[in-house]
């Protein structure tokens, strides 16, 4: 930084300066002027009548002067100090988080101006600013803004970054908050999802401590899910706990178990208000959720709210916008939560399974985890524009005297496939996850294919069958 000092009768082309800044220093006995590295001013000193007063010039992205601060008598002091001034985040398996608020204090007697905050450094993807109201914020002495940081591992290994805090002062430049973090694999898994089409979005939710399966090691990923069990699985994921109300506060057909903290909270936070008409206090916990109502559930904890916007054109065949349930099924889309059923359509009122579960909310809570979020449907086997999870369930829903073709992604089924019906079958496999191609992929089975029907036919194309 440099000065310059002029006395009295100093040159027009700095009074014109002054001017600019909205300030004509005119009958000074001195005048002293301060210059950044840039050779752009960002002070001048005045004394009249043995009074001092202080004029502080800085610029922001763009160039722009601003008079940042005035003293009369006495100069200001520009300094700030951050807390906490470094972060070790520790080990976490890969995809859950951990997060740290990050605080800057203005300790000095003038205000500054804070530029963007940003992370940086060679692992700069696994680590976000959430919450950030310091970027590009003028902070008073004594003033304090925060900005949460947050830590998610993409992969296992020692990660580091830091958070690179600028200052438009030359006094105060840049001050680093350097981070520090590991990944490690979660190793939670259950005995009947190896070799799933979903197991990676069920051991997602799995470490992120969202369901500990259905007993004895198992997930039971074909199993519908109940309202009770919805309850809890949103709530987990919203990262709230159960309701301390006593089990019977809103609804009169829930038990006193390990379900009504779940349900009770799940009223308390305008999720639901339950299953029967105004003021029956039904909630209807053993009932099976059909993906309609789970659209308002996922929507409405994910929002908070139940008043959003969403385009009125409708994404799915079958959701007409007269469908009372559309614009929770419009948001699901547009949130990336679902992206159908396939065919174009959403199956409303079919019935949510435990393993198309995991992936609701593992796009819709987890996107930061490594296992990316579906781009099509949930369910991997695809036949006259419905969508099954299994190819068993496919088979038995074609019909007989036409023949009917049975798409399969490019995953892996456990599953025994049972051919005794009198249709004409032909099973092709590969698919990628809209089934617009199988070009150079296969489809394996692990289990056994019986025929039992002499009339029964089946063509399989693309498949591998494991012994």
């Amino acid at each position: 930084m440099r000065s310059r000092q002029t006395l009295r009768g100093f040159m027009p082309i700095i009074i014109a300066t002054l001017i600019l800044s909205s300030y004509l220093v005119c009958d000074a006995q001195s005048v002293i002027y301060r210059y950044d590295e840039m050779n752009r001013l960002i002070g001048v000193e005045y004394t009249e009548n043995s009074v001092t007063t202080y004029l502080y010039y800085r610029y922001d992205d763009v160039g722009n002067r601003m008079l940042i601060d005035k003293s009369v008598g006495n100069p200001l002091t520009f300094a700030m100090s951050v807390n906490p001034t470094s972060h070790p985040f520790g080990s976490l398996n890969v995809g859950l988080i951990s997060e740290r608020l990050i605080t800057v204090s203005n300790s000095g007697t003038g205000r500054f101006l804070l530029d963007k905050m940003a992370i940086t450094g060679a692992d700069d993807n696994n680590f976000v600013i959430q919450g950030d109201n310091c970027s590009n914020q003028v902070l008073a002495p004594s003033g304090t803004c925060t900005a949460n940081v947050r830590f998610s591992p993409i992969s296992p290994g020692d990660k580091t970054a830091k958070l690179s805090i600028r200052v438009h002062d030359p006094s105060i430049g840049t001050q680093n908050v350097p981070f520090t973090g590991s990944g490690e694999l979660c190793s939670t898994t259950f005995s009947d999802i190896q070799g799933h089409w979903a197991e990676n979005f069920i051991r997602t939710i799995a470490c992120n401590s969202i369901t500990v399966g259905c007993g004895g090691g198992n997930y039971c990923p074909e199993n519908y899910v109940t309202r009770a069990q919805m309850a809890v699985f949103i709530i987990l994921s919203m990262g709230e706990t159960g309701s301390t109300a006593v089990f019977n506060a809103y609804f009169d057909d829930i038990a006193d178990d390990d379900f009504d903290p779940f349900i009770n909270r799940m009223y308390e936070l305008g999720i639901t208000g339950g299953c029967g008409a105004s003021g029956a206090r039904t909630y209807c916990p053993n009932d099976p959720v059909t993906r309609e109502q789970m659209a308002v559930f996922m929507v409405s904890a994910v929002l908070r709210d139940t008043i959003f916007a969403y385009d009125a054109s409708p994404y799915f065949l079958d959701v007409p916008s007269n469908h009372w349930a559309f614009k929770y099924i419009q948001k699901m889309y547009e949130l990336g939560i679902t992206g159908g059923c396939g065919g174009g359509n959403y199956c409303p009122t079919g019935y949510v399974t435990r393993a198309q579960m995991a992936i609701f909310l593992t796009s819709a809570f987890f996107p930061w985890t490594s296992v990316s979020a579906p781009v099509c449907q949930e369910q991997p086997v695809l036949m006259e524009g419905k969508a099954y999870t299994t190819l068993q369930s496919a088979y038995n829903d074609a019909l007989p005297g036409v023949t009917t073709t049975i798409k399969a992604r490019n995953v892996r089924f456990v599953e025994d496939l049972t051919v005794n019906r009198n249709a004409t079958i032909i099973l092709t496999g590969g698919y990628n996850c809209d089934f617009t191609s199988n070009a150079g992929n296969t489809t394996s089975i692990k289990g056994k294919i019986t025929t039992t029907v002499g009339a029964a036919t089946i063509t399989i194309k693309n498949f591998v069958v494991e012994k």
